[in-house]
């Protein structure tokens, strides 16, 4: 849903955005492709059983190529909202 904002915002305020990529996103719309049963049953599982393979996830938006290149980039600390 960010991206939708992030376009929208883009389309609305031009004059505020110097720059904007977009990574695993959709415009909508008509000429939407929508994401593959398979991928929306992943990160379902993910979402609600964060004990699922984090791998399974990250390979329905990283490249196979990038994920080999780049095998410590794959896990780091959750960060939680802290309350001070």
């Amino acid at each position: 849903m960010g991206s939708f904002v992030a376009q929208q915002l883009t389309l609305l305020h031009p004059e505020k955005v110097n720059r904007l990529v977009l990574y695993a996103s959709s415009c909508g719309g008509k000429e939407n492709i929508p994401e593959s049963a398979d991928a929306v049953k992943i990160f379902s599982d993910f979402a609600y059983n964060r004990s699922q393979d984090v791998g399974k996830s990250l390979s329905l938006t990283f490249p196979p190529s990038w994920l080999k290149s780049h095998p410590n980039n794959l896990f780091f600390p959750v960060q939680r909202n802290r309350t001070t």
